[in-house]
């Protein structure tokens, strides 16, 4: 019948807009039975076709996915933002990460099924890290030559002071200033190397 076209073609056409994603994109109904899936999916799969009602491979991206969700719940309740996952990469210590997230839709015979968006951020994660790794190296960087620089000056005093001490220590004036100077620099250092652990701390 007419609706039944419209339905059809209107399917036709999601699947083209699908296809020209550049994420994967897999529509699954309620019993994983795989109803669509774009190029970029199936690629992820490591599959070169599917049939429809074909199950989602057990050790694929898209399948870890799924086993993190309760469909029936999802096609009601499911995440709206945006979801991530890491997933050991074969071969390596390090993980890859993917990016999903979860469309309600309705198939062609009007049942609920679940459209499953993901793409492959591991290169863009590991950049951003990167990018932050070395702001931080820059910043303790400028933050070590600071607090040299800070220290240098008490520990050049002191060394200046104790020179001195060979010739005017037995200088009660002398004597009762290096007493009270000495402690207040060392102080100053301890509290320059205080603040400097406190930012190395974990969480600053």
């Amino acid at each position: 019948n007419q609706r039944t076209l419209q339905a059809e073609a209107d399917s036709k056409l999601r699947n083209t807009i699908l296809e020209a994603s550049s994420a994967g994109m897999v529509m699954i109904n309620q019993n994983h039975a795989v109803e669509y899936m774009n190029t970029v999916a199936m690629k992820l799969e490591g599959i070169s076709c599917y049939q429809v009602g074909d199950q989602l491979k057990s050790d694929s991206v898209m399948s870890k996915i799924v086993a993190t969700l309760d469909l029936r719940d999802s096609l009601q309740n499911w995440p709206e933002n945006e979801q991530t996952i890491k997933i050991p990469e074969t071969g390596s210590k390090s993980d890859r990460q993917y990016r999903y997230s979860l469309h309600r839709v309705v198939n062609v015979n009007d049942e609920p099924s679940i459209l499953i968006s993901v793409e492959d951020v591991t290169a863009e994660e590991r950049e951003r890290a990167a990018f932050f790794e070395q702001e931080k190296n820059k910043t303790l960087n400028g933050l070590i030559a600071g607090i040299a620089h800070e220290i240098r000056n008490p520990l050049t005093a002191i060394r200046t002071s104790a020179e001195m001490m060979e010739s005017k220590g037995n200088n009660e004036k002398f004597r009762a200033a290096f007493s009270q100077y000495i402690p207040q620099e060392i102080a100053r250092i301890t509290r320059l190397i205080d603040n400097l652990l406190d930012y190395a701390r974990p969480g600053k």
